[in-house]
């Protein structure tokens, strides 16, 4: 996002705290009110599957810097919100499914290992996504391996959740 155009939206460093705020906002209501509705709705299988596939259209947020300026911050905040619940429904419907299926005397260390390799995910993700977004602007080539590479590779990664 601090990027200059083409290939970014030039933020300031206000302009990424308010997108981060938005997104931020937005975690407070769709976890504790949203996301357990749309579970009891839907189940939980579903909710994840639903989740999964909506994660789709972040493949496009590099796009959102074509665009032209008076549709890039409502398209930031839309993303922000998706973002927010997207990234919500999976993770609570993964912790979910654990819970509902592992054996009683056994979660503890079941949810333990989750959460080892969820913050070791945490650790290496920017990292990895720093490497890939650098190479892939410095290279010179088409899709997919252009600046959407990085922000295929976490679709993957949050379909495969």
């Amino acid at each position: 996002s601090m990027q200059p155009p083409p290939t970014g939206l030039a933020f300031s460093t206000e302009d990424v705290g308010t997108a981060s705020a938005i997104r931020g906002g937005f975690l407070l209501i769709f976890g504790p009110f949203l996301v357990p509705k749309f579970q009891q709705l839907v189940g939980t299988s579903r909710m994840i599957i639903f989740a999964s596939c909506c994660s789709v259209f972040f493949a496009f947020i590099p796009d959102i810097a074509r665009m032209p300026s008076t549709l890039q911050w409502p398209l930031v905040t839309l993303v922000m919100i998706g973002m927010a619940g997207i990234g919500n429904a999976q993770f609570i419907g993964t912790v979910l499914s654990v819970n509902e299926s592992a054996p009683r005397d056994q979660l503890g260390a079941i949810n333990g290992v989750g959460q080892s390799a969820a913050a070791l995910a945490r650790t290496l993700a920017p990292l990895v996504g720093a490497e890939l977004f650098s190479w892939s602007m410095e290279s010179n080539f088409n899709f997919p391996f252009d600046i959407h590479l990085t922000f295929l590779l976490s679709v993957g990664v949050a379909i495969a959740d």
